[in-house]
């Protein structure tokens, strides 16, 4: 089966081969607002000559790399 029919094939099965974009995504203030809640409470807990350090779990490349693919149309 050459390409070109393959892709016909999937076309006919309502797939398409999009090209991805990223999304950012808006914070939620109301779980921010409660993190600074707790570490204002811990802070007030431990001596004020202690340094508190905080361990975020993040990566720091989140972004993969992005392909097309195979998948179904959206309405």
């Amino acid at each position: 089966m050459s390409r070109e029919a393959l892709r016909k094939c999937l076309h006919r099965k309502g797939l398409s081969w999009p090209r991805p974009t990223y999304t950012l995504v808006k914070g939620d203030r109301d779980r921010q607002k409660n993190v600074e809640k707790q570490i204002d409470f811990i802070k007030n807990l431990i001596d004020p000559d202690s340094v508190l350090l905080r361990l975020d779990e993040t990566h720091i490349r989140s972004y993969h790399v992005l392909r097309s693919t195979w998948s179904e149309v959206s309405s």
